[in-house]
Formats: structure tokens, sequence, C-alpha cells
């Protein structure tokens, strides 16, 4: 389903609340963390929403780092864009960080953790 109109779903919360999240859909969670003041931010923003449309098994969300700086800080997102690879096994597991526009990185990441 290529080029699947969908829409990556903002996420908001505390860092427990993204626990839950991550637990209840037990698959790959692909985490954007960004601000609004960021301008790579923006352009990015677009990529990441295509990527999404090329693996709809996997759970794609955006966090606003602004707006949740407990999930920020806990999970030491220090550079913007960001993104995380996170699953559950037991407990949440924090499988990598991609930090920058890089999406043929990003899709190397996914194909090897889903």
């Amino acid at each position: 389903m290529e080029g699947a109109s969908i829409s990556v779903e903002p996420f908001s919360g505390t860092p427990s609340d993204l626990e839950n999240f991550v637990k209840m859909k037990g698959i790959l969670c692909v985490v954007e963390f960004f601000s609004n003041s960021c301008p790579p931010c923006r352009p990015f923003s677009n990529v990441f929403e295509e990527i999404a449309t090329q693996y709809l098994e996997i759970c794609f969300i955006k966090i606003n780092v602004v707006a949740n700086s407990d999930i920020a800080k806990r999970f030491n997102v220090s550079s913007l864009p960001s993104v995380k690879f996170f699953k559950w096994d037991q407990n949440l597991k924090l499988l990598g960080t991609i930090i920058g526009n890089r999406p043929d990185e990003i899709k190397l990441a996914i194909e090897n953790l889903k």
C-alpha cells in the first residue's frame, strides 16, 4: 500500500503513558521527537509521514518535546529531529536512536528491528 494516505498520530502524556502505549501496541513503535520551533523538524515531518506509509504494520507517533518535556528528558532527547525505536519485552526497550533527517537509516533500522 505504498503511497497510502495516513497521518502519524501525535502522542501526549507522561513517560508511563508512553510505556503503556507501547505495551498495548505490542509491536515496534517508531517515535519522532520534534518541536514546532525547530526549522529542520518541519521538512522532516513530511519525510517521517512518508516512511510511515511504507510500514503500515508498524506504529508511528510523534511527540512534541515542548509539550511533553518529561518524556523528552526520560529518553534523553537532546537534538531535533530525533527518531527513537521502542518495543515492549517485559518492559519498555529503547532499541535505537537516529538524529536528523536520515530516511535511509530509519528505513534500515525498521527493517532490522521489525
